[in-house]
């Protein structure tokens, strides 16, 4: 199967984004659904989709803790728990 993006030129991709575009795969996995490739985890957005929401877990704890640091633990696992149902 032809990857993804492989007849995109890199100034095409970098004019789309507004940026200088560095790393090319990163971007053709970023873009490419596993329903496009056999390896679903190596060549798709799979595992940046995973490490996406772990990061943004972290942000989201983050800020409560700082809002509500003080606050009973199990106001904190009532609020961690509706986050991760998103």
């Amino acid at each position: 199967m032809k990857a993804p993006l492989a007849d995109m030129p890199r100034w095409r991709v970098e004019a789309l984004v507004g940026t200088h575009v560095c790393d090319m795969g990163l971007y053709r996995r970023a873009l490419t659904s596993p329903t496009a490739v056999d390896d679903v985890v190596g060549c798709s957005y799979e595992r940046l989709e995973y490490v996406g929401d772990a990061v943004l877990g972290l942000i989201i704890r983050e800020y409560i803790y700082s809002k509500w640091g003080m606050a009973h633990p199990g106001c904190f696992l009532a609020c961690f728990t509706a986050e991760s149902s998103f």
